[in-house]
C-alpha cells in the first residue's frame, strides 16, 4: 500500500520526507544523533523523487545544520544555513529566512564570534518585527542579551532581557 501511494500521489514523498524529519528531531532531542543524521540522510535520498522538493530539502536541511551545529560540525553547519538563507531570499520567504538567520546567528556564537552572531540575530528581528512574528522575537532578544553578557556589557544584557520577557508576556497574553 506504501510503495503504492508513493507512486501515486506525489504528496505522499513529501510527507515521508517530513516523518523522516521529524523522527530525526526526536532523536536529536534525546541525543541520539547518529540515528537522526540516518533519517535524515534516507529523507534526502526521497527527495529526489519530490515533484516539488523546494519544501522538503529546506526541511531537512534545516535539522542537519541544527544537528551538525550541536555537533560542532559548524562548517557544515553554517553552509547548510547559508544555502537556505539565500534560497529563501530569493523566493522571499521571510518565515524561512528568520530560522536560518537564528541557527547561523547560533553557530557564529560558538565560533565566539559575536559581532557577526549579534548581526545575523538584528537581521532576522527586524525581519520578525516587520511581519509581526512574535514566536522569534522574544528568542532572539535573549540570543542577543546573551551576547551581550558574554561580552561583559551586563547593562545591555539586562534591558535586552527584560525586552524579550515583555515580548514572551505579550504573545501570551
Amino acid at each position: 500500500l506504501f510503495r503504492k501511494e508513493h507512486n501515486t500521489n506525489p504528496l505522499s514523498i513529501n510527507g515521508s520526507v517530513f516523518a523522516h524529519a521529524n523522527l530525526a528531531n526526536i532523536y536529536s532531542d534525546l541525543n541520539l544523533d547518529n540515528i537522526a543524521l540516518d533519517y535524515l540522510y534516507k529523507g534526502q535520498k526521497l527527495i529526489k523523487k519530490c515533484q516539488e522538493p523546494y519544501i522538503p530539502n529546506i526541511r531537512i536541511n534545516m535539522a542537519l545544520g541544527m544537528i551538525y551545529s550541536k555537533l560542532n560540525k559548524l562548517k557544515k553547519s553554517i553552509t547548510l544555513f547559508e544555502d537556505i538563507y539565500v534560497s529563501a531570499n530569493k523566493k522571499k520567504q521571510i518565515q524561512i529566512i528568520i530560522p536560518a538567520l537564528v541557527n547561523l546567528s547560533g553557530c557564529y556564537a560558538k565560533q565566539k564570534k559575536y559581532k557577526k552572531a549579534m548581526e545575523l540575530n538584528q537581521e532576522a528581528l527586524t525581519l520578525s518585527k516587520k511581519i509581526n512574528e512574535s514566536h522569534y522575537i522574544s528568542t532572539i532578544l535573549n540570543t542577543q542579551a546573551e551576547h551581550f553578557e558574554k561580552l561583559d556589557n551586563f547593562t545591555k544584557a539586562l534591558d535586552l532581557y527584560k525586552q524579550g520577557l515583555k515580548e514572551n508576556i505579550k504573545k501570551t497574553s
